[in-house]
């Protein structure tokens, strides 16, 4: 059945989902070497809550160019259902993401990982991670605001 024809209520959840993990692997590749940066250099200098700070705009203002790049590559729907999805896809595979290099690649436990999201830095990071979820959705809205009416 042509994309057309079908009820305007219709989400084309495949493509949302492979936009949503296509622009999460993206943006992580790119956010864990910034990460090492701010570990390694920025936090010892300037502690951890300041490289967080510095560290959350540069990732989002990449976050926005690959979000833009999988809407247009998937050709993901500027339907809102279909963004908030690639967000929610997005979001979830980043936090196991996250997870797994935490937890197998640097050995640390449950118990730790999630203890970092109590500190002020984590819960920066996690707003920032919010951000990110959201940028799909946002592009969406700020498209359809500028669109003559």
């Amino acid at each position: 059945m042509p994309l057309e024809a079908r009820d305007s209520r219709f989400i084309d959840w495949r493509t949302a989902s492979r936009a949503g993990i296509a622009y999460t692997l993206v943006v992580f590749v790119f956010a864990f070497a910034v990460g090492v940066i701010r570990v390694t250099l920025i936090a010892p200098r300037l502690g951890a809550l300041l490289a967080v700070i510095l560290e959350g705009p540069i990732v989002l203002a990449v976050s926005w160019r690959v979000s833009g790049w999988c809407n247009r590559h998937f050709k993901v729907s500027c339907d809102p259902h279909a963004r908030v999805l690639m967000g929610v896809v997005a979001f979830s595979v980043l936090m196991l993401l996250e997870l797994g290099v935490s937890v197998v690649a640097f050995g640390e436990t449950l118990e730790h990982y999630f203890a970092k999201y109590a500190s002020t830095p984590g819960v920066v990071g996690l707003a920032m991670q919010g951000g990110f979820a959201t940028i799909p959705w946002v592009q969406c809205r700020m498209r359809s605001q500028a669109a003559p009416k």
